[in-house]
């Protein structure tokens, strides 16, 4: 259960082109004004990696960037992107036995984003959204400006970007470096690992005894 600290929300079901199927979240108004009357501008806030929506709300009502959005009168549409734990779902795969479930790239977040807007456009009746990346969301939405810079220019009226990434050069994080090593890539595959820091791991004992010692990662 997500908790949304009293501010009212909705929770929809978005199915891409090719067949993912993500939960995306709705805070339509405040905390003091909850009549969610339909005419504030819809914005739609793209997390970071490898996060979920909780990441734009974990800070509660007056700290996190969604509520502060919802009280100045915006209508926000949190994203889930494919394979995050609110999104392990598809039409015809099964994340736990069909490894073709997890056989995606930045390319294929852009149908993602295009199926999220679409659904948010046609739920309000507006014809352009807002549209607001962090950190990966915002390499999402360059990406999918500029592989589908016609259909977004239609769709979509300002993009701000929050420590928006363009490349990977120059990381510094020690464990973010493992883990994209080409090595560390081929041991997953080769010990069929698909998924990492499921939901069931971040539940378990295991991420206290991780994490209790190494606060760094």
């Amino acid at each position: 259960m997500v908790d949304f600290y009293g501010y009212p929300s909705e929770t929809h079901e978005v199915t891409t082109s090719d067949g993912y199927i993500l939960t995306i979240f709705r805070i339509p108004s405040g905390r003091e004004d909850q009549s969610g009357d339909g005419n504030s501008q819809p914005v739609l806030v793209m997390h970071g990696i490898p996060a979920s929506s909780d990441s734009m709300i974990v800070n509660g009502a007056d700290g996190s960037f969604s509520f502060v959005l919802a009280d100045n009168s915006y209508d926000v549409w949190l994203i889930n992107l494919r394979g995050n734990y609110y999104s392990r779902n598809h039409e015809t795969l099964d994340p736990e036995n069909d490894e073709e479930f997890w056989d995606y790239n930045l390319l294929d977040n852009v149908q993602d984003a295009m199926a999220t807007v679409e659904y948010i456009l046609a739920e309000t009746g507006f014809e352009q959204l807002i549209m607001v990346g962090v950190s990966h969301g915002s390499t999402v939405t360059l990406i999918s400006l500029a592989t589908e810079p016609e259909w977004f220019a239609e769709r979509v009226s300002l993009f701000v970007g929050h420590v928006p990434i363009s490349r990977l050069g120059g990381m510094t994080n020690p464990y973010f470096n493992l883990l994209t090593d080409d090595t560390t890539i081929e041991l997953f595959g080769f010990l069929g690992l698909t998924e990492i820091l499921s939901l069931n791991y971040l539940q378990s004992v295991a991420m206290d005894v991780v994490c209790i010692p190494l606060p760094g990662l």
